[in-house]
């Protein structure tokens, strides 16, 4: 009887061992998520990825009717339909918290660590959206919205939300495991993506900003997290220096790009 005691009490002190290390964990990815701001803003990585975005949502935002309406004009997919409902789910916690618990039931601390990094990228992304949504740029192509779409966010449908969570996951599941299982949630950014615009709830630009700003808030927790154990081919992409200067070859001048990583 007193080995049973023993034991129930050992079992009852390492499930509260667990959860405060838990409640710890989750308590410094919420401080994490603001500390990692203004990260967004230091890393090269992002800089580039800002020359691109630029460009990019100009022209969408000048081909918006062309291209939305090219969408709308697509027969519905209900596996696309299931995967956007699917992201209101992916807006709450429960991928990072279920590959926390995975993580620690593994011992497993990259999946820990990867867990985390998803946690803060997600919701920096979330609230920066919701920010963007108040400043007027794009109105709903379609305002029969649900409860989740409109009660959390201003009236522009830019960028989208919907596909942040799985865009997010892209970018994470690439830098911590490679271009092989990034490519899941990477369908599932693109079907989310597609759904909202073909549904008439978003333009194209706001799904592309949607994109930009979780690579945005991605690159921004992994550069304060300052996780070295990449995988090479993230690091190729992302963990890079470019450098332009002049250079001139048979008398003619030219430009030079170096890429360093």
């Amino acid at each position: 009887m007193k080995l049973l005691l023993v034991l129930l009490l050992t079992f009852s002190f390492s499930i509260k061992a667990e959860e405060n290390i838990a409640w710890k964990d989750f308590k410094e990815s919420f401080i994490d998520l603001f500390k990692a701001f203004p990260y967004q803003f230091q890393t090269k990585s992002n800089a580039y990825t800002m020359g691109l975005a630029v460009p990019t949502l100009a022209y969408s935002f000048d081909q918006d009717d062309r291209i939305s309406n090219l969408f709308r004009s697509k027969k519905e997919k209900p596996l696309y339909n299931f995967m956007a409902d699917l992201s209101i789910a992916a807006n709450f916690p429960i991928i990072p918290f279920g590959f926390y618990a995975l993580g620690r039931s593994q011992e497993d601390d990259k999946m820990i660590r990867f867990s985390k990094e998803v946690f803060v990228a997600t919701y920096l992304a979330a609230w920066q959206t919701v920010i963007l949504s108040f400043i007027p740029v794009n109105e709903r192509p379609n305002n029969d919205v649900s409860f989740w779409e409109k009660s959390f966010r201003g009236s522009s449908s830019f960028p989208s939300g919907h596909v942040m969570p799985f865009a997010v996951l892209t970018m994470k599941t690439l830098q911590f495991y490679g271009p092989t299982q990034a490519l899941i949630p990477g369908i599932m950014t693109f079907m989310t993506a597609y759904q909202r615009v073909q549904e008439g709830k978003h333009y194209f630009s706001d799904v592309l900003g949607g994109i930009f700003l979780s690579i945005f808030a991605s690159e921004g927790a992994r550069l304060y997290s300052n996780h070295q154990n990449n995988h090479p081919f993230y690091k190729a992409i992302f963990e890079h220096e470019v450098r332009v200067s002049f250079m001139r070859k048979n008398g003619a001048p030219g430009l030079m790009a170096s890429w360093s990583y």
